[in-house]
């Protein structure tokens, strides 16, 4: 049993995060939105932890936290280093949340960064 989150970058002038149960035989349930904003358009990396779901929205420059209600927040920006962030995990038995920086504008930008969340 479980969910899998899917990204839609764009859709007209909004981002959606959309959820899917999926049984323990594998079977998918009916898909639902969880969050459709202007706060995520460029969704690309997703991951989830203790109910909550964190997306990277590159054409924002922003992680944000997505909780079980639809509710997001930034918790990470530009003011934190990100670039054109695309991609979110957290390392296992941590609040370390790693984050690629795509930077497809400033290659020289490119990293992985650490934010202690």
């Amino acid at each position: 049993d479980g969910t899998i989150y899917v990204a839609v970058t764009q859709a007209g002038n909004v981002g959606r995060l959309v959820e899917v149960p999926v049984g323990s035989d594998g079977d998918a349930g009916e898909a639902s939105t969880l969050l459709e904003s202007e706060a995520i358009v460029g969704a690309d990396g997703i991951t989830a932890r203790d109910g909550d779901v964190y997306v990277a929205a590159n054409s924002r420059n922003r992680v944000l936290r997505v909780d079980s209600e639809g509710d997001a927040e930034t918790v990470l920006d530009a003011d934190d280093g990100l670039v054109f962030p695309s991609d979110v995990l957290f390392a296992p038995g941590s609040d370390d949340l790693f984050v690629c920086n795509f930077a497809n504008q400033s290659p020289d930008d490119g990293a992985i960064l650490r934010a202690r969340l």
